[in-house]
C-alpha cells in the first residue's frame, strides 16, 4: 500500500520539477522565435545570422518540448503573453520582444502561434519566409499554416478580453479583496524573511505592486474599502499593504505614470523594511511583532530603511527611486526631531510626502490594543494641524481627495438642489464620500 503511494509522490513531484524548468526554458523559446521573426526581416533566408538564429530556435523549441511534454503554444492577450496555458515569466526586455512579437502577429490577424516539440529547421524557414513576405505588403496576409509544423490562430476577442473582465463591474470587488488578502500573506512571508535575517526580495511582492497599480486605476470605492480591515491585520504586513493602497489613490489624483505609482507602491510595501535590523529582530532570528523602536533607533529609521532597501535590490534607476522615496519619507516623519531633510538644502520630493501623509492616516486609524481609533474626521484634522508648510497642507488635499471625504462642518449641494451640512463621515472607507448630511 506504502510503495504506489510513494510512486505516486514521486511522479507529482517530478512533474512539478519538469513543468517548471519548462516554464523557465519559456522564455528562451519566445525571445529566439521573436529574433528569427525580426531578423527575416532584415537578412536574406541563406544568411548566416539567419541560419544560426534558426539552429537555435529548433534546439530550444525541441528542449521544451522534451521537458514538458507539449507542443509550444505562444497565445498574446491585452498586455500579457501565455506559453503552453502558463504565463510568460521573463525580464523587462523578454517580454518587450514577446509583446512586439505579438503585435507582428496581430498585423497578419492572428493572435496565437503554435510550434510542434518536432518541428524542424525547414519549417522555421518556411515560417521566416511567409512572415517577412506578409510584412512587406500594406495589407499583411499569411496563412494558417506556413509550415507543415507551424500553425497560426486568430483567437476571438472576447476570449482575449475575458481576464480583463474579470475585475470589472460586480467582479471587481472581489478581485481587490482577493488581492488585499494575497497582498498580505506574500508581505508577512517576506517580513518573516527579514526576521530570519534572509534580506531577499520575493519575486510575489514585485508582482503584487504591479497589481495594485492596476487595480488603483479604476478608483473604485472597493479599493480603499479594503482598508477597514486594517484592525484585523494589525502588524507590519497590514500596515504595509494599506499604506500602499492609500498612497496609490493620493498618487491617482495627479498622475497615472504607472512607474512612478510603482515605485509608490513598492516604497510603502517596503516602508518597515529595517526595523526589524535595527531592533536585533533580524540577527537573533524570532518572530512575532518587532519590539517597539528606541527614541535613538527612531532617529536612525531613515539611514537604516535607506541601507537595507540599497543592499536588497540592485543599484539601477527603479531602486535608488525607491530608496529616495522611503529615505525621505521616513524623514519627513520625523522632521521636529531630525531637522529638516537634507539640512533644507533640497525639499523631498512628492512621492516622500504622499507617502509619509499616507502612513500617518493609517496608524491614526489603527488604534492601540485598549484604544479607540480616530474617526477620519479627527484623522484629518489632526494631520491638518501638524502640516509644516503649504506643500504638505497640499498632500493632505490629495488626501481628502483621494478618500472622497467631506469634512464635517462643510455645506453640500445635494441633487435635489438643497443645501446640506456635513455632520458625520461613515466609518467604513467605502462609504466615506456618503456622509450623513443634516437640512
Amino acid at each position: 500500500m506504502t510503495a504506489p503511494q510513494v510512486d505516486v509522490i514521486t511522479q507529482n513531484v517530478s512533474e512539478n520539477i519538469r513543468r517548471e524548468q519548462a516554464r523557465d526554458l519559456a522564455a528562451s523559446v519566445v525571445q529566439a522565435l521573436f529574433r528569427l521573426v525580426k531578423l527575416s526581416t532584415l537578412h536574406s533566408i541563406d544568411n548566416q545570422a539567419m541560419v544560426r538564429q534558426v539552429e537555435e530556435t529548433v534546439s530550444l523549441i525541441q528542449d521544451f518540448g522534451q521537458r514538458s511534454g507539449h507542443n509550444v503554444s505562444i497565445l498574446f492577450t491585452r498586455g500579457s503573453v501565455f506559453v503552453s496555458g502558463q504565463l510568460l515569466k521573463a525580464n523587462r526586455a523578454v517580454y518587450e520582444g514577446a509583446l512586439e512579437l505579438g503585435d507582428i502577429l496581430s498585423r497578419c490577424g492572428y493572435s496565437e502561434i503554435g510550434v510542434a516539440k518536432d518541428v524542424r529547421a525547414s519549417d522555421l524557414y518556411a515560417l521566416a519566409s511567409a512572415l517577412a513576405e506578409a510584412l512587406r505588403s500594406s495589407k499583411p496576409a499569411l496563412a494558417d499554416r506556413p509550415a507543415p509544423r507551424v500553425r497560426l490562430r486568430a483567437v476571438d476577442e472576447a476570449v482575449l478580453r475575458r481576464e480583463v473582465a474579470i475585475d470589472r463591474e460586480g467582479d471587481e470587488a472581489a478581485a481587490i479583496v482577493r488581492t488585499y488578502a494575497t497582498a498580505i500573506v506574500i508581505i508577512r512571508r517576506f517580513y518573516d524573511d527579514l526576521r530570519q535575517g534572509r534580506y531577499t526580495l520575493r519575486q510575489g511582492v514585485k508582482r503584487i505592486t504591479q497589481r495594485l497599480v492596476d487595480l488603483s486605476a479604476n478608483e473604485t470605492p472597493a479599493f480603499l474599502g479594503v482598508t477597514a480591515l486594517r484592525n484585523q491585520n494589525h502588524d507590519d504586513a497590514g500596515r504595509a499593504v494599506n499604506t500602499a493602497i492609500l498612497s496609490l489613490a493620493m498618487a491617482r489624483q495627479i498622475t497615472g505614470d504607472v512607474v512612478l505609482l510603482q515605485r509608490l507602491s513598492m516604497a510603502a510595501l517596503l516602508f518597515d523594511i529595517a526595523r526589524p535590523r535595527l531592533t536585533g529582530v533580524a540577527k537573533g532570528g524570532s518572530s512575532g511583532l518587532v519590539p517597539q523602536l528606541s527614541e535613538q533607533q527612531e532617529a536612525d529609521v531613515p539611514a537604516g530603511t535607506a541601507a537595507v532597501l540599497t543592499a536588497l535590490g540592485l543599484v539601477n534607476e527603479p531602486s535608488v527611486m525607491r530608496t529616495v522615496v522611503a529615505y525621505e519619507a521616513h524623514w519627513v516623519r520625523r522632521q521636529a526631531a531630525l531637522g529638516p531633510v537634507y539640512r533644507g538644502l533640497r525639499q523631498p520630493t512628492l512621492q516622500a510626502r504622499i507617502l509619509a501623509t499616507a502612513r500617518a492616516f493609517n496608524d491614526l486609524l489603527t488604534a492601540a490594543p485598549g484604544e479607540a481609533p480616530l474617526s477620519a474626521d479627527e484623522a484629518i484634522a489632526k494631520l491638518e494641524q501638524e502640516a509644516a508648510d503649504p506643500a504638505d497642507r497640499t498632500v493632505l488635499r490629495l488626501l481628502v481627495g483621494a478618500l472622497g471625504i467631506f469634512p464635517t462642518g462643510t455645506l453640500v449641494e445635494l441633487s435635489t438642489g438643497e443645501v446640506a451640512l456635513v455632520v458625520q463621515t461613515p466609518a467604513h472607507p467605502a462609504r466615506y464620500s456618503q456622509p450623513r448630511v443634516r437640512l
